[in-house]
């Protein structure tokens, strides 16, 4: 401000200055040069003024822009949580939604033990307890589409075992759930009484689904404790299988070693009680190979994709992770030192392309220890199986359809075969008739010629008697044949 004051004092001085130095000045110059004057003082305090308020916008967007990075500071925490670390917080916005999304992955929400009966052709699922009139849940289900399984009793437990079909929601109250039923995957089972477990997904595998912590939070079961569980859990008539048999044993080491290191398995088996086999040999793409990187890797990866869990797997054709637990957030990873990761066993050990292409083993491509070597079993991929019985059930559906048509076809032509045999019979019958008395006529002509022929003959032989005995008279009365008569 006092910069513009020195500048306005030196511009009125100039005005002072060149009025003292004219020798013939008109009134009216010395009128404009006032004004002149005036406008000038004017211009130089507005000048003063804006720069003046140009300077307090300037630090109130100085202060504005410190306080949106701070906003925006705490906006990612509580988004992202932690910047430096690569996975997200469990306080953060994305952690909570991770957690709820593998919560809810595979099977969403899940009703279980309704008691079923008819109601109009459909099925109404009254629930154990009955829900709040006030629930903001109690219409959310109108008109969606549910799974329902047929529970089964296993000694003491209770499971969802028989999958009945896809049912849409019809009606819902607090209390019951009205099912119009849209895929029925067998009649027989649908027609079954029991209760129902209704699923809003079809519930998808995931890794290590049975919890292998001891009840009492003490730590982690043992292999053989853990064993006993899962046969408890998951006893051989759920399953539809032999007690004690190979089949059964194969089945229960998929979820017993799911995670556990290949060395910890085979140490396992070399002691193993009650055994049939001691020898577990999984596909190459159930074994993942652990990794330490041993200085920072050499490019960036991807390691993140985009995609549904629950139709998608765990993992892209790429190898990228649609799981969100294994999500690391940045478009791109570089990897440091003593960074640990898991490869598949194919990728580590490398194998040839389709095209033709050969994909390296990764110590190849990076320098890295291997740690270990991980079993992580296949994963049943319930809704793609439903969704691939659904197309085997609409293929049969049009085979059968086309089955009935062709039989309907085949039938009346049959229909009209055995119209043209008979007709053929009938006219192949009236034929012998007519064959048989053609016979006849003809054996009563030959009769008939016969006898004709027999009486022309002795017709004949009667008049050869009678021409001698006229020969004999005419002879006998002038001594001369007698004249034809």
């Amino acid at each position: 401000m006092i910069t513009y004051l020195i500048f306005g004092l030196l511009f009125v001085l100039l005005i002072v200055f060149s009025i003292l130095t004219a020798k013939n000045w008109h009134w009216s110059q010395i009128v404009i040069l006032c004004l002149i004057y005036l406008v000038g003082v004017a211009a130089v305090f507005g000048a003063a003024s804006t720069l003046a308020k140009r300077r307090d916008a300037l630090i109130e967007v100085k202060k504005s822009s410190e306080e949106l990075d701070t906003l925006t500071e705490q906006l990612t925490r509580q988004r992202f949580g932690d910047p430096e670390n690569i996975r997200y917080s469990a306080d953060s916005l994305y952690g909570v939604e991770e957690a709820l999304k593998l919560e809810l992955a595979g099977r969403g929400r899940v009703w279980m033990n309704g008691q079923v009966a008819d109601a109009n052709g459909n099925r109404k699922f009254t629930f154990p307890v009955s829900r709040e009139a006030g629930n903001p849940d109690i219409g959310a289900l109108q008109n969606a589409v549910v799974f329902a399984f047929l529970d089964e009793q296993f000694g003491e437990l209770t499971y969802p075992g028989k999958f009945v079909g896809t049912f849409r929601v019809a009606n819902e109250t607090a209390d019951s759930l009205e099912l119009e039923p849209r895929l029925l995957l067998n009649d027989e089972i649908y027609q079954l009484p029991g209760t129902w477990t209704l699923y809003e997904k079809m519930p998808s595998d995931q890794y290590q689904i049975f919890s292998r912590q001891k009840e009492d939070g003490t730590g982690e079961l043992s292999l053989d404790e853990f064993r006993a569980k899962l046969e408890t859990e998951l006893p051989p008539e759920l399953v539809g299988m032999e007690p004690g048999s190979a089949d059964y044993e194969a089945f229960i080491d998929q979820f017993l070693f799911d995670g556990r290191s290949i060395g910890e398995i085979e140490n396992w088996l070399e002691t193993a009680e009650n055994r049939i086999s001691r020898v577990f040999t999984p596909d190459p793409d159930e074994v993942f190979v652990k990794y330490r990187f041993d200085r920072k890797s050499s490019r960036s990866y991807k390691v993140d994709a985009q995609g549904n869990l629950e139709t998608d797997g765990g993992y892209n054709f790429l190898g990228e992770a649609i799981d969100p637990a294994l999500h690391l957030g940045p478009p791109d990873v570089e990897f440091g030192p003593d960074d640990e990761v898991l490869i598949d066993l194919p990728s580590a050990t490398g194998y040839q392309r389709v095209d033709g292409s050969r994909v390296p083993a990764f110590p190849q491509v990076e320098s890295v220890t291997e740690l270990d070597r991980i079993y992580k079993r296949q994963l049943y991929d319930f809704p793609a199986m439903f969704a691939d019985l659904r197309r085997q059930s609409a293929a049969l559906d049009a085979r059968t359809a086309e089955m009935i048509r062709q039989n309907e076809i085949q039938e009346q032509a049959f229909n009209n075969m055995s119209s043209q045999i008979a007709l053929r019979q009938e006219q192949i019958q009236k034929i012998q008739q007519d064959n048989e008395n053609l016979q006849k006529d003809v054996e009563a002509i030959n009769a008939l010629l016969q006898q004709r022929t027999e009486e022309v003959a002795l017709i004949r032989q009667e008049l050869n008697d009678l021409e001698r005995k006229l020969n004999a008279q005419r002879s006998g009365r002038d001594g001369k044949p007698l004249p034809a008569p």
